[in-house]
């Protein structure tokens, strides 16, 4: 193990080198002694191994449990950052994409997303820092941290899922009463939607999609009345929406507070924004 990189999920991380690759290759390592996060690193082994062999999720090199109590994931190691420091670091003093810069990476992060559902997987905890790039490429990105990933049976499946897991800023609001039940796959596609706009407009939309949170109470509002999502969230603050009308229709669709009649991943990429 070399220097540590931060904490994930479920662990610390740690850059690493494979001496048996020639040349020595580098890699990312999780390691955990809990095990809460021990059994979590099992379940994002089991994920990334069933979504396997997409260019844009992460390769999952080995899954290590040692004698002594620890756990090891070894990843393919990303040099380039995440996604929130190409859309808010990278982009100064502007902090947002444009739609040009925008349309690539979200395209790929759909195809990803289409990739885990046809392997019966869903993420669920989709957001910038989960989202890392390439040194090389500024377009190359792979989707990681699986800890929150589950079973996503095609529909009609009914609502299989009963736990409110995710970040708050991009949980979808089925997820608030999750007693209830919900579909996973929805849920997804919620946090893509916030991910789309916040990398646009350069502001996110709520702190939760949840009765506590004013801002959302009031989005709601605007949209029972009528208002596009889009719409909605610029006209809290009096401002015209400066997206194009693709990207708006695009926007609204995956930000649509029903959960039946949300976009899909497939809308999304048969969308023509994209």
């Amino acid at each position: 193990l070399g220097c540590p990189l931060g904490h994930g999920g479920f662990g610390e991380v740690f850059r690493a080198v494979d001496r048996t690759a020639t040349p020595p290759l580098y890699v990312a390592a999780k390691r955990s002694r809990r095990a809460a996060d021990m059994e979590m690193l099992r379940k994002e082994a089991r994920a990334l191994d069933l979504v396997a062999g997409h260019p844009f999720i992460i390769e999952l090199l080995d899954f290590i449990e040692t004698p002594g109590g620890q756990t090891f994931l070894f990843l393919e190691f990303c040099g380039g950052g995440d996604l929130f420091d190409r859309a808010f670091v990278e982009t100064a003093p502007d902090k947002r994409l444009s739609e040009r810069a925008a349309r690539p990476i979200v395209r790929r992060i759909a195809e990803a997303l289409r990739h885990c559902l046809s392997r019966g997987v869903s993420h669920r905890d989709l957001k910038f820092e989960n989202v890392m790039l390439s040194a090389e490429d500024p377009t190359a990105l792979k989707l990681i941290d699986f800890g929150y990933a589950c079973e996503a049976p095609a529909p009609p499946a009914p609502a299989t899922q009963y736990d409110g897991v995710g970040t708050y800023q991009y949980m979808a609001p089925e997820l608030w009463t999750a007693t209830a039940g919900y579909r996973a796959p929805p849920v997804d596609c919620w946090a893509y939607g916030v991910l789309v706009f916040t990398s646009l407009s350069g502001f996110a939309p709520w702190g939760e999609a949840y009765a506590t949170d004013s801002t959302f109470v009031r989005f709601e509002q605007s949209v029972a009345s009528g208002a596009g999502a889009c719409d909605a969230l610029y006209g809290m603050y009096d401002l015209r929406c400066p997206f194009s009308p693709p990207a708006c229709d695009f926007i609204d669709g995956l930000l649509t507070i029903d959960a039946n009649a949300r976009a899909t991943v497939t809308q999304c990429l048969d969308h023509p924004w994209l």
